[in-house]
């Protein structure tokens, strides 16, 4: 009994102890987090005690107000998507109280400033780097986060519930464009024994410029391997160092598998590579946004709104939404470059791993929906359009 007792003594102290190094070394990796988790494994335990275990994470600053409502509207209005929503922002100059309040009279949405969730800190986040803090920040164990501007053809909470990719590792991650030709370096000095898988990546081949689209991730934080991955990349996008990140890489959005790899957690890609969806030019081009497929090959989502070129001009030449591309093989794809009046353009021809797929009926009428919201909501002006077609007042 005597021997029993002291081995439990031991147990427990052990505990402490480790406890101790954990909250240790937690403040020294991210202190950013302390100011609502003691630790890591403190954090860890409230995403699996979450009360809201599924929900989507937008990012929005007063320029992308317009494109992330139409989003919420298309989720809640046309693919009667009942998951909750939230919507992060960086400080009272991101949106106004006027934006925050048009949000959080929308069903089930809900605003969140990721500088209250990360001291001072915090309030060096900005841009880019909102986004995995904004995945962190969520009161989601299984956060679905999707850019502003993206938009679905199909319900995507099968994302978080069905996933075949995200079931197996707790991440999901899609592939960009395959443009231009990729240098490893910086990654392979900072992760000089990479893995087999990330060996494998057109950015490690030199096949692509970019390898990750982080216009839509998933990451399941009860999980310890996501959930460390998913710090990495929240560091990865702090303060110095992003200033070097940003020099090597076009953003966030390959510090996520970045992360992933460095801490050896197990991932994987979307099985096909960045599309177009859009309208078929004359010379059999498929154009418009970037678009992707699900697990089983069917149209699920594309980026950069309804409009033709978002950064020209944000309510004049909408896509008429006709057909999509996929690249099944990641290498010898030729893009034609967006213009002030045409967006970009995935050649086609010659090009049997390019997969052309015309909208069904029921697609087609999903993108109409969303061009004419959009519409309306431009044309209108948000707060009119709040007042007239959603019947609530500001």
């Amino acid at each position: 009994m005597d021997q029993l007792t002291r081995t439990e003594t031991d147990q427990a102290s052990l505990r402490t102890h480790l406890n101790v190094i954990v909250e240790e070394s937690t403040h020294v990796l991210y202190p950013w987090i302390t100011t609502k988790y003691k630790s890591i494994r403190d954090a860890q335990k409230s995403f699996l005690n979450a009360k809201d275990e599924y929900g989507i994470v937008f990012t929005s600053g007063q320029w992308h107000f317009e494109f992330c409502l139409n989003a919420i509207l298309a989720l809640r209005k046309v693919l009667n998507c009942t998951l909750p929503i939230e919507v992060h922002y960086a400080g009272p100059d991101d949106l106004t109280e006027e934006m925050t309040r048009a949000f959080n009279s929308l069903d089930n949405v809900r605003t969140v400033d990721v500088w209250d969730y990360f001291g001072e800190e915090g309030r060096k986040i900005s841009g880019w780097a909102i986004k995995p803090f904004a995945i962190l920040a969520s009161r989601f164990r299984k956060v679905l986060f999707i850019d502003a501007d993206g938009l679905f053809f199909q319900n995507p909470d099968k994302l978080l519930q069905t996933s075949k990719i995200f079931t197996e590792f707790g991440s999901l991650f899609y592939s960009d464009r395959t443009l231009g030709r990729g240098d490893a370096h910086f990654f392979k000095q900072i992760n000089p024994v990479w893995t087999h898988y990330a060996s494998t990546l057109r950015y490690m081949t030199k096949k692509s410029l970019f390898e990750m689209e982080s216009g839509v991730v998933a990451v399941d934080k009860g999980r310890a391997g996501p959930l460390h991955a998913l710090m990495l990349v929240c560091k990865m996008n702090s303060l110095p160092e992003r200033v070097l990140m940003y020099n090597y890489v076009h953003g966030d959005k390959e510090t996520f598998w970045f992360a992933w790899d460095i801490l050896r957690v197990p991932y994987k890609f979307s099985p096909t590579f960045g599309g177009a969806a859009g309208y078929l030019n004359a010379e059999e081009q498929v154009c418009g946004g970037i678009f992707h497929v699900d697990e089983e090959l069917q149209p699920l989502w594309f980026n950069g709104g309804v409009v033709v070129n978002k950064h020209v001009n944000k309510d004049q030449q909408y896509i008429d939404f006709q057909y999509v591309a996929y690249d099944e093989l990641g290498s010898h794809v030729k893009w034609i470059w967006e213009t002030d009046d045409t967006p970009f353009c995935v050649v086609t021809k010659n090009m049997p791993h390019v997969k052309v797929t015309e909208l069904t009926v029921h697609q087609k009428g999903y993108a109409a929906q969303y061009v004419q919201m959009y519409k309306n909501i431009s044309e209108k002006g948000w707060r009119e359009y709040f007042k007239s077609d959603l019947k609530i007042k500001l």
